[in-house]
């Protein structure tokens, strides 16, 4: 069955959304811009069938897509660094601390203030971006985080502290139906750099990473070139990941087809 797009055209950059509606309108794709107001309600630019709905948009854009029931948000419980850790062979983060912010405390505690870690949410659909942090910062923020209300709760977000490893490069990869679809460099030696994946080696590569396990049939891997070895950095939910250099039309016909034929 032919589903519809809901791209959203607020809160979101035009160099995310405008490529998906040029695709979408190439291919005769249903489409509709949906928009969120502050209350977190949806608005359509034109009614639509609201169950059979493929979206594309912004993280608060989804979460409101699977408390509404969309059919065709590609998020499971499978999307977690823990979840990884076991089911995948060539994590890059494959030791992981995982705890709630504020229980972090016994990880920081006697440690080299100027060890670098990595963080982020365990869960998908991000309350914040991982990031590199030394032992020092991690402290200052957590300790902000309790005395300033933000939206990070540090009670209730849990997280995966790995250790630093340098990272030569990084690719996204959109993957549908178990097939990588489109790639793309995004950063090289520490500073963005933005360009398509046509090289059939590391291709063949980033597939092999894939054939080992995906968290759902159709996601975004991101790999990272780190002492030599490819390795996944992460998986993300289709739907909230950003475009680089990738061919979004390819990315539109290949999930297009894949809602068909489910």
């Amino acid at each position: 069955m032919t589903a519809t797009w809901a791209i959203q055209s607020n809160r979101i950059r035009n160099s995310q959304s405008l490529p998906f509606i040029q695709a979408l309108t190439e291919q005769n794709e249903p489409w509709a811009e949906v928009s969120i107001n502050f209350d977190g309600d949806f608005n359509f630019d034109h009614e639509i069938d609201h169950q059979n709905v493929i979206p594309y948009g912004s993280v608060t854009l989804i979460r409101k897509a699977v408390q509404e029931g969309w059919k065709h948000v590609f998020a499971n419980d499978k999307f977690r660094t823990d979840v990884w850790r076991d089911m995948h062979s060539q994590m890059l983060n494959n030791s992981l601390v995982l705890d709630t912010l504020s229980d972090l405390g016994y990880f920081v505690a006697n440690r080299n203030e100027d060890q670098k870690i990595f963080i982020r949410p365990r869960e998908d659909f991000k309350a914040f971006s991982g990031m590199v942090q030394t032992i020092k910062e991690l402290k200052d923020w957590i300790h902000r985080l309790e005395t300033i209300k933000t939206d990070i709760d540090p009670e209730k977000v849990y997280v995966s502290v790995s250790r630093f490893k340098q990272i030569d490069a990084e690719w996204r990869y959109f993957v549908v139906d178990g097939k990588i679809v489109t790639g793309s460099m995004y950063r090289f030696q520490g500073k963005q750099r933005l360009q398509r994946e046509t090289d059939t080696a590391v291709l063949a590569e980033a597939q092999a990473l894939a054939d080992i396990w995906l968290p759902h049939p159709v996601c975004v891997m991101d790999v990272a070139l780190s002492e030599g070895e490819a390795k996944v950095i992460e998986f993300n939910s289709f739907n909230a990941s950003g475009i680089y250099d990738h061919d979004v039309g390819a990315i539109v016909k290949a999930v297009s087809d894949y809602v068909r034929n489910e």
